[in-house]
């Protein structure tokens, strides 16, 4: 049984979709600190939804295409946590590109996945403006509007739908 003050065990015993049960979260506990990670400050639900938000706006507004893949350029967990998320939201495909990894290796999974937007935070756009070259748009975190733009997020996402692309190490060959 949930708490009495749990938004979760309001939404039943059958649970709901990732992203219903984390806007419950963000709606009724905003303050609260959802990330801690070394070397930033800690992030809240609030501000999580709220760039999740922005993101998936973005998204829609830039690539209304229906489940595009976008690449995700940045080293803060908070952003790569809400990037998911906005890329959830918007019925999008979440591609985290790690800065840390070797060109080559950024540029092959850009040719494989072929993103239809990249997103980079500011440490990061020289290197995302090279792997977008002319084909992909690419927007800085930090460029987002306050607030979406989108009128409406689109329809949940089939449960089969792809969410996500992360490559295996390249020790014993390509990433796969």
């Amino acid at each position: 049984a949930a708490m009495a003050d749990d938004p979760l065990g309001a939404i039943g015993p059958t649970g709901a979709p990732s992203l219903q049960r984390f806007d419950a979260w963000v709606s009724t506990r905003a303050e609260r600190i959802a990330i801690r990670h070394a070397g930033s400050p800690p992030s809240t639900y609030g501000e999580l939804g709220s760039l999740a938000r922005r993101i998936s706006s973005a998204i829609v507004t830039t690539v209304p295409a229906s489940g595009p893949r976008v690449g995700i350029l940045s080293e803060d967990a908070a952003t790569l946590a809400a990037s998911l998320l906005g890329t959830l939201k918007a019925n999008a495909v979440f591609v985290p590109l790690d800065p840390a990894n070797p060109r080559a290796r950024l540029a092959s999974i850009v040719a494989d996945t072929r993103p239809a937007l990249l997103i980079a935070d500011e440490s990061n756009v020289r290197l995302g403006e090279r792997l977008a070259g002319a084909q992909i748009p690419l927007l800085r975190f930090a460029s987002l509007p306050v607030a979406p733009t989108a009128a409406d997020p689109p329809p949940p996402a089939p449960a089969d739908a792809l969410a996500w692309i992360l490559y295996t190490s390249s020790s014993t060959g390509p990433p796969k």
